[in-house]
């Protein structure tokens, strides 16, 4: 599973241009110690569940409009 967070770009007359990766996740479901499926980074070995990587990816995501917002409006 991969994860991909994307940020949409325009050029100054309002043309779509290429999508500019934000941030990327590689996610693998596996069966943890209680048979439960959870999802893990191999790069780092985090294990997170269904229903918190849902959360975790929500998050990440409000965060990052909360910093373009604050960006935008220091430019």
């Amino acid at each position: 599973m991969k994860l991909c967070l994307y940020k949409e770009i325009y050029d100054a007359a309002g043309n779509y241009q290429e999508p500019q990766v934000i941030n990327e996740w590689k996610m693998t479901p596996i069966l943890d110690a209680t048979e439960q499926v959870v999802r893990t980074n191999l790069d780092d070995i985090q294990q997170i569940s269904s229903t918190g990587l849902l959360n975790w990816t929500l998050q990440f995501f409000v965060t990052e409009i909360e910093k373009s917002l604050l960006f935008s409006r220091l430019a």
